[in-house]
């Protein structure tokens, strides 16, 4: 048996860096036939961190086959909807209501690669550089820990890694607070983009991560998000905008059902998407 691993689309750092792993400790310890794959684009601010970090997401750029004898592991997601090989567990720290046909491993966690290394941290001997990764991921995907996606225990685990392994925390931390390239209005909409099927709705979900001075570019990003829509058959998007000059985050939920009419979320801290803004959304059309 072969298996793929795979990132949700258009993967972020975590997703990488969760591929990367779990490739590492399949083949080394127990010694599967194991490929983590990036068959689709690399966004721009994803590509300058893994360049940043000595990470050569390049190598894993190609593409899979579709075969019975190969099957899929995914990262950073639970729930593909691309053409992929069968899918036997999914490793995500993001919750999820649906009941899936294949084992899932969820904790609520900063990131994805965090909850790997807790995962195998007992039986795996992780290097410098793969723990330094893991650390940089949970920086990158949680806003520098304030997120409310991360736990305390993530923050006093990270503090010791960081110690413990001589890491450059303020490094980590500027850029955990990165700012989106917001030059290119079509590539904001679909900045981060993740896909979600709900109750047969399909739930397409992007972010921005923004000072102040660049928000008079949101209402350009609103107009672009329903051509996606239209163009690929998507029931309900949310765009999330965090604004990093003040801590808050603000969701936008368009649907083909509403018209022109936007739902608007706000929030008093940073949200997160996996633990907060889709379970919203997911109770909701579970109702229906």
């Amino acid at each position: 048996m072969k298996l793929v691993i795979l990132g949700h689309e258009n993967p972020d750092f975590d997703s990488i860096i969760s591929g990367m792993l779990l490739e590492n400790i399949y083949r080394k310890m127990y010694r599967y036939e194991a490929d983590f794959i990036i068959p689709d684009e690399v966004l721009k601010d994803t590509a300058k961190l893994c360049n940043k970090y000595h990470v050569d997401y390049r190598r894993y750029q190609k593409k899979y086959e579709l075969d019975e004898d190969i099957h899929s592991v995914l990262v950073d997601h639970s729930v593909d909807l691309r053409n992929i090989p069968s899918v036997i567990m999914a490793i995500d720290h993001h919750p999820t209501k649906q009941e899936l046909p294949y084992l899932v491993k969820y904790c609520h966690t900063a990131s994805t690669a965090l909850l790997i290394y807790n995962m195998y941290k007992n039986i795996y001997k992780f290097s410098k550089q793969e723990i330094n990764l893991v650390v940089a991921a949970s920086y990158i995907d949680t806003l520098s820990l304030k997120s409310t996606k991360t736990t305390p225990s993530d923050i006093v685990e990270c503090k010791n890694l960081i110690a413990k392994y001589d890491l450059n925390k303020d490094e980590m931390y500027r850029d955990g607070l990165s700012i989106t390239d917001m030059s290119d209005i079509k590539a904001c909409s679909l900045n981060g983009l993740k896909k979600y099927e709900i109750n047969n709705n399909r739930v397409y979900s992007s972010y921005v991560q923004v000072t102040e001075d660049e928000l008079n570019k949101i209402p350009l990003i609103l107009k672009e998000i329903p051509r996606t829509m239209r163009n690929k058959g998507v029931d309900y998007f949310v765009f999330i905008v965090t604004n990093v000059s003040n801590m808050t985050t603000k969701s936008y939920l368009l649907s083909k059902n509403f018209g022109s009419s936007i739902e608007v979320m706000e929030y008093n801290h940073i949200a997160s998407r996996g633990q907060e803004i889709i379970p919203e959304l997911e109770r909701k059309l579970m109702r229906k």
